[in-house]
């Protein structure tokens, strides 16, 4: 697993990128966003697998950055398939051979399901 320093993290405050970078960096960005604009609201992702990340923005930037999450043991974030990796198998049910599958039937001009 990558250290939190390897993970590319991206934050958000609103539709607007405020930074990008290591989890370390985008968080004291994001609580500098948060100190200046207490009307701010900011999102930050990670940018491996676009997932959110939660962080506890109370208290000062050294507060922030003591509580970040260890990257390595947290699921969903640092920990996602890549492009040089098989994606997920997406199970899409197969209405053909199903019993409760909705049948249609030609009534007039249209369409209209049973």
């Amino acid at each position: 697993m990558k250290p939190a320093s390897d993970i590319p993290c991206v934050a958000f405050e609103g539709d607007r990128c405020i930074a990008t970078g290591d989890l370390r960096d985008v968080a004291r960005a994001a609580k500098r966003t948060l100190d200046r604009r207490k009307d701010a609201s900011v999102l930050v992702f990670d940018g491996m697998t676009g997932g959110p990340i939660d962080l506890d923005f109370r208290g000062t930037v050294e507060d922030v950055l003591a509580r970040l999450p260890d990257m390595a043991d947290t699921p969903g974030i640092g920990n996602g398939w890549h492009s040089n990796q098989a994606a997920p198998r997406l199970h899409c049910a197969d209405w053909s051979t199903r019993q409760d599958a909705p049948t249609r039937t030609r009534t007039g001009s249209g369409t209209r399901r049973k």
